[in-house]
């Protein structure tokens, strides 16, 4: 499996099992965005 991040340069290739480093990632970009909406 394969992933790039829209936002960012963060790419991550591994298995199911390790897609929880892709789902880390994403949280940092929810926080972030979140930040500039205030």
């Amino acid at each position: 499996m394969k992933y790039s991040c829209k936002f960012c340069d963060f790419h991550w290739e591994g298995t199911a099992g390790t897609f929880d480093a892709v789902r880390i990632h994403e949280k940092t970009h929810e926080k972030n965005q979140n930040n500039l909406d205030e």
